[in-house]
């Protein structure tokens, strides 16, 4: 009987050849996407389940905010101090590690053994619990002592192998420069001479952070003024800078949201005054460490994270993708099994019960499912890889496929199966004999009705895919072609790490610079537009501290206002001959009195009145400390020095020799020649350092790379689900032409025109992809203006994206069905008369 089955099976396939690949390849296609999807939403919400303490560790994060005006947001990082405290004090608390970053992308530090030299930004400072708490191997070492001496520093097994090869790195000793400076601009070097004490295994790619190089926690005691353990002559209790990465191992029975409610009271006790006085709050939370990968943003993250509301995105997509190809393959598989009928009948009149062609109409749509689920798998190897690069993620070496995934996709599979196989198996199979064999189908129109639901959900779907793409895409341009306020165009920036070696010489690098014709103009400054920015506290000077605000900061020489071209609407712009610009300093060096620019919505802040009356008063900056007085000498028209996301903070400009970037304005003439000049005079002045450089307006358009992925994620996907959706129509063309054969040749007889045949043929589906449309415009503009309403600068929802989405959409449609229509109009009309 199976074979008997199987036999029957393979003749249909062959009979309907076109049919059957349509029905495979477009389930495969939908089943891969929706595989490598699912693939990659699982990675990333595994991210830290590898920790064996992970159900008892938590980060240690808070929110701070500015009592003037509530402004502020989550930290991941907070004071150093806290962690022992909360140890001594909160019995739920049993174990904790911090850890420090003092090293980045920008500020890399400068490792070596004997030849050979790296720049490293990949490490912390940690305490030695971290081998306690989390589960990363030793590969060498003990992890009870590997960083119990100052000069310890333990290695990753990748780091082991670039610096000592097959050698043993136990003993060895690595050369740290860090190249940092203190106040007066001097190198100052937290650590050096560190000696190799542990190896650990790469960390898994699936964690929320990693690392490199670590190095004992003990070694800040210096930079922190005191003992980071102990807590003695040490003020790290509040200050911004002096903060840690803290995590907490509670006790199995402990309840987070109990020790949660004890925070503001350990808060109160140790920094409550101080802490008003300075004009902050700061609400302590704990965050589970699986739920740190996927838990938002965050101001100081060690590393980025991901948006969990990105993954929903992508598993709705997934979901979209795969219902598209399951309710094309349903449909065709119902349309097919209409011409099955007299089969059907003929199978009863033999003998054959319900039973038995149930067995067999779901045994032929599972088989077809099959056959597309493994072709599925072997698209989903080829498209993994792609898609990852695509979000930025690098691909997983290990095998996706455990046993879960094959369970599921199995499942996926035979669920499909029996769906798409259930309408001919239980419906068909229900009809008597004599009925079947006469054509008497009263089922059939029924059938149709679900058909044309089906195509209309489908093109739904990818008019909403259109809509969604067309939208990120708008405003994506919208961001990349809004005046920013500033002159971003043939700006070359050289990066904090060469910037900050160049500072103590930077005026005589700019000297060398400017003997070229084909540089326009040089300047320094602690930030540029489009980087992250320093900022302070600053009240009007005679206000309460309390009152202060959080203003963004540009330490700045004299011409940077004029190299990038801010528009002064206000006062006048730094001058190099005057001192009191540059600063006026006590006894000891300490800057007291300073002039500075601000912007308008500074002004404004601050509530000095209009730009032109603000002038000459002044703020202080740290108002309970005063670390100096700035007086107001102008001010600058609004500029966005952050992306569009984000609305225009409050700015102050400030001459203070704290540089960390150089600009340098270039003639658009000739720019190769330009830039090997600016490389020649940077290894010149900063030979130890590989000189680098970036153009500020693919820097400042880099701030949109998640939505140029989203766009063409966007863009891929409406595609896959349009040429998805039209594998179905073109199949039910195909099957409705057939369908009308007989129809088409009488018609051709009695005198109907090719394009009375061809509209004929195509209105029912061209009213099918209207309705679709119509249905997914109120959705789409819904969901969009959700998705702008998380940017402060946006473009709108204009009725020429939903134009453009049902033209879009109707052509795509007429050109799917055009072929059928044509080859059914131009078939000779004798040969139709013959049919059957």
């Amino acid at each position: 009987m199976l074979k008997n089955y199987l036999k029957i099976t393979l003749r249909n396939f062959r009979r309907h050849k076109g049919l059957t690949f349509i029905n495979v390849f477009g389930l495969a296609l939908g089943l891969a996407c929706c595989i490598v999807i699912m693939l990659f939403v699982r990675d990333e919400v595994s991210y830290d389940q590898y920790h064996e303490q992970r159900e008892q560790i938590y980060r240690l994060a808070m929110e701070v905010r500015l009592l003037a005006n509530g402004e502020g947001g989550p930290s991941a990082a907070t004071p150093i101090l806290w962690a022992p405290a909360m140890r001594r004090d909160f019995p739920e608390v049993v174990n904790y590690a911090r850890f420090v970053a003092t090293a980045d992308a920008k500020n890399p530090w400068e490792i070596s053994f004997a030849e050979k030299k790296f720049s490293e930004s990949n490490l912390f400072f940690a305490d030695a619990s971290a081998w306690e708490i989390f589960s990363w191997p030793l590969l060498r070492g003990d992890p009870k002592t590997a960083l119990a001496q100052p000069n310890a520093m333990v290695i990753s097994a990748a780091m082991a192998a670039k610096y000592f090869g097959d050698e043993n790195p136990l003993g060895k000793t690595l050369m740290i420069d860090p190249k940092q400076r203190d106040d007066s601009g001097k190198p100052t070097r937290v650590t050096q001479d560190a000696v190799v004490t542990g190896v650990f295994a790469d960390i898994p790619h699936n964690s929320h952070f990693t690392f490199d190089f670590l190095l004992p926690i003990a070694n800040l005691n210096k930079t922190f003024g005191g003992d980071v353990t102990t807590g003695e002559s040490i003020n790290a209790w509040f200050w911004r800078g002096r903060t840690a990465h803290t995590y907490l191992v509670l006790r199995k029975d402990a309840d987070p949201a109990a020790l949660a409610a004890k925070m503001p009271a350990f808060i109160d006790q140790y920094v409550g005054d101080a802490l008003k006085s300075r004009g902050y709050a700061y609400a302590p939370f704990l965050q589970p460490l699986t739920a740190i990968h996927l838990g938002g943003n965050f101001d100081g993250k060690l590393q980025p994270g991901r948006e969990k509301k990105s993954l929903y995105i992508f598993a709705l997509v997934a979901f979209f993708i795969l219902l598209i190809a399951c309710i094309n393959f349903m449909n065709l598989a119902t349309a097919r099994s209409l011409n099955r009928a007299r089969e059907v009948g003929m199978r009863k009149v033999v003998g054959a019960d319900r039973s038995q062609l149930i067995k067999q109409f779901l045994g032929e749509s599972v088989i077809l499912t099959f056959v597309a689920l493994l072709l599925a798998i072997g698209l989903a190897e080829w498209l993994t890889p792609k898609f990852y690069s695509y979000v930025g993620k690098a691909p997983v070496a290990d095998s996706p496929y455990n046993w879960l995934v094959v369970i599921g996709l199995a499942g996926v599979g035979l669920l499909v199966g029996i769906l798409s196989g259930s309408y001919p198996a239980f419906f068909l199979s229900a009809f008597a004999p004599s009925k079947v064999l006469k054509g008497a189908l009263g089922g059939a129109p029924k059938g149709a009705g679900v058909r044309k639901g089906l195509v209309v959900f489908q093109f739904a779907i990818s008019a909403f895919l259109i809509i969604a793409t067309l939208t990120v895409f708008n405003q994506l341009q919208f961001m990349r072609s809004k005046g920013l306020g500033f002159a971003k165009e043939h700006v070359v920036v050289i990066p904090p790490n060469v910037g900050r070696v160049l500072q103590t010489q930077f005026e005589a690098f700019k000297s060398e610079l400017l003997q070229n014709t084909r540089i326009v103009d040089v300047a320094a400054s602690s930030g540029i537009p489009g980087s992250e920015l320093g900022g302070d506290i600053y009240a009007v000077k005679g206000a309460p501290a309390a009152e202060g605000r959080g203003i963004a900061e540009f330490l700045v020489d004299y011409n940077f206002i004029k190299m990038f071209d801010l528009e002064l609407i206000a006062g006048r712009n730094f001058s190099k001959g005057m001192s009191s610009d540059a600063g006026v300093r006590d006894a000891d060096g300490r800057l007291r009195e300073v002039a500075v620019v601000m912007n308008e919505e500074a002004v404004r802040s601050f509530d000095l009145g209009s730009p032109a009356a603000a002038l000459g008063k002044q703020i202080v900056r740290d108002p309970r400390a005063i670390d100096f007085t700035a007086t107001i000498i102008g001010v600058v028209k609004d500029f966005h020095f952050q992306s569009l996301r984000d609305q225009i903070r409050p700015a102050v400009l400030a001459m203070i020799p704290d540089y960390a970037h150089v600009s340098i304005k270039i003639q658009p003439e000739d720019i190769p020649a330009a830039l090997a000049f600016i490389k020649r005079a940077g290894e010149k002045f900063a030979p130890e350092i590989p000189f680098e450089y970036s153009f500020l307006d693919a820097d400042f358009n880099a701030l949109y790379h998640s939505e140029e992925k989203l766009t063409e994620v966007f863009m891929y996907v409406a595609f896959l689900a349009i040429f998805v959706a039209c594998l179905g129509l073109f199949g039910l063309a195909s099957f409705t032409a057939e369908q009308r054969t007989k129809e088409i040749g009488v018609r051709k007889v009695l005198g109907a025109s090719l394009p009375n045949i061809v509209t004929l043929l195509s209105k029912d589906f061209t009213k099918l992809v209207l309705l679709a449309s119509l249905i997914a415009m109120p959705v789409g503009y819904f969901v969009m203006n959700r998705w702008l309403e998380d940017f402060a600068y946006r473009t709108t929802i204009g009725f020429g994206t939903f134009a453009l989405t049902g033209v879009l959409t109707q052509a795509i449609a007429w050109l799917t069905i055009s072929f059928q229509s044509l080859k059914a109009a131009l078939a000779n009309p004798v040969e139709a008369l013959r049919y059957e």
